[in-house]
């Protein structure tokens, strides 16, 4: 199965989808502090939190897609030649995009946090949130592998002794390998 490139992963959609519900927030609360006051607005009220539940049910939907999709050009990235960049990706400008792209989820995650979340849907609310902080993660992951393969090691000189730097390394990744069997 040959993985998504980073055009095909719903991300711009997913953020103005995630734009527009917070805008709906704001006349959802309008329309239940309305509720409050006068029973006939009690209705439409409901409605309108239902409408809203929908709609992060639906971009919950769509942050899996995109962390499913990041998820699979990591998987592709760490299965093949560090120096190969994956099929059909242009290495250096899908790093600025994604560098933008990472840029405007982590302000959407400030923006829902910030959210004044109508009553009732502080759970789903939450859910949302949690499902843009992964797939969000998934984007940082890909961003920071694809920099690292774009990234040209520099040789320096050094009075460092390479056997102590070996034996040193050993030292470390026999460490680490306890503490993740801990």
């Amino acid at each position: 199965m040959k993985p998504e490139s980073p055009p095909s992963i719903p991300t711009a959609s997913l953020l103005l989808a995630a734009l527009a519900l917070i805008g709906g927030y704001g006349a959802a609360v309008s329309v239940q502090a309305a509720a409050d006051h006068d029973s006939g607005f009690r209705n439409e009220a409901s409605q309108k939190s239902g409408q809203l539940a929908t709609e992060i049910h639906r971009l919950i939907k769509k942050a899996k897609q995109v962390e499913n999709g990041f998820a699979s050009i990591i998987k592709d990235m760490l299965a093949r030649d560090p120096a190969r960049t994956p099929e059909g990706l242009d290495a250096q400008a899908k790093l600025e995009d994604l560098g933008r792209n990472l840029d405007s989820f982590r302000g959407m995650e400030l923006t829902l946090r910030s959210a004044i979340v109508p009553e009732g849907l502080a759970e789903v609310h939450m859910d949302l949130r949690r499902s843009m902080a992964r797939a969000r993660e998934k984007m940082a992951i890909t961003h920071s592998l694809l920099s690292q393969m774009l990234t040209v090691p520099e040789s320096f000189e050094s009075t460092a002794d390479g056997e102590g730097l070996r034996a040193l390394a050993e030292h470390s990744t026999q460490r680490l390998i306890e503490l993740a069997n801990a």
